[in-house]
């Protein structure tokens, strides 16, 4: 580039610190390299480009990605394959690193379309920087909105690690709960059976909540745990041999169960009433 080309790319450009930037790759297009990388690019896509009003490349970026977002949803709607979607998903981060490589090519043009323009009306070098003064810089809205994209990029990542971390946290704590529960039923109702010499109703006999009604059998009684909205744990209790029984309950897939079953393993066993 001469210095006249310098002084309209800095009026364009309008960022002292970015001239060089620009430069360099504005130079690599003119010689045939239209792949520049730009990370602002990658990762604003669209708005980097509305930014640097350069409108017509980022309408069809935001054309293309749009459409293969509708295209996936009507795949979804008439098909239950799951692999369309992985497909997709390659050709929007395909879309987005073309917005990387890319983006600068389209500012570039958009930098030639007006300094064309401009050369045409203009004959005196003065006026025409100040004319692409005037026609350049940035659109300052769409980086407020840039800025609020990332915030809100942020948050969602952030939301996506903390969120799965709090519901585990909570889910620990309840299983926690849970499995004390249940080590305590054979004790209370050991305790019960010290204090009257003898058995009442399961759920009467212990402290512990979330046990069915019993229904009697031949030789005692049989409860049930519920967890979680789940009856994850039968209580059977042996009058005549003085034996209670917790066990899990047969065909019981759900995942509260089988997440109470993983952590209160040890407790599900024979204990002896004495």
């Amino acid at each position: 580039m001469n210095d006249y080309d310098v002084k309209m790319l800095d009026a364009y450009i309008q960022k002292p610190q970015k001239l060089e930037y620009y430069k360099n790759a504005f130079e690599n297009i003119d010689n045939g390299k239209i792949w520049n990388w730009s990370w602002w690019s990658f990762f604003f896509g669209s708005l980097f480009l509305l930014y640097r009003k350069a409108y017509l490349g980022a309408f069809a970026f935001f054309i293309l990605s749009i459409s293969v977002v509708v295209l996936q949803n009507a795949i979804d709607i008439g098909s239950s394959n799951t692999g369309s979607s992985n497909v997709s998903f390659i050709i929007l981060l395909l879309i987005w690193m073309a917005h990387g490589g890319l983006g600068l090519f389209f500012i570039y043009k958009k930098y030639i379309y007006i300094k064309t323009k401009i050369e045409k009306k203009f004959q005196s070098e003065a006026n025409r920087v100040a004319s692409m003064t005037k026609a350049g810089g940035a659109r300052n809205a769409f980086l407020i909105v840039t800025l609020i994209v990332l915030l809100t990029f942020s948050l969602s990542i952030l939301a996506t690690i903390a969120i799965p971390r709090l519901a585990a946290t909570k889910d620990n704590v309840e299983v926690a709960k849970a499995s004390t529960e249940l080590s305590l039923i054979a004790d209370d109702i050991s305790a019960y059976y010290t204090a009257y010499n003898g058995y009442g109703q399961i759920a009467q006999m212990t402290n512990v909540k979330n046990i069915s009604n019993g229904f009697r059998t031949k030789d005692g009684e049989v409860a049930l745990y519920k967890f979680k909205g789940k009856f994850c744990v039968q209580i059977s209790l042996n009058k005549s041999s003085n034996l209670l029984f917790l066990d899990k309950i047969q065909n019981e897939n759900s995942k509260e169960c089988k997440k109470l079953y993983k952590y209160s393993e040890k407790f599900l066993k024979q204990y002896h009433i004495h």
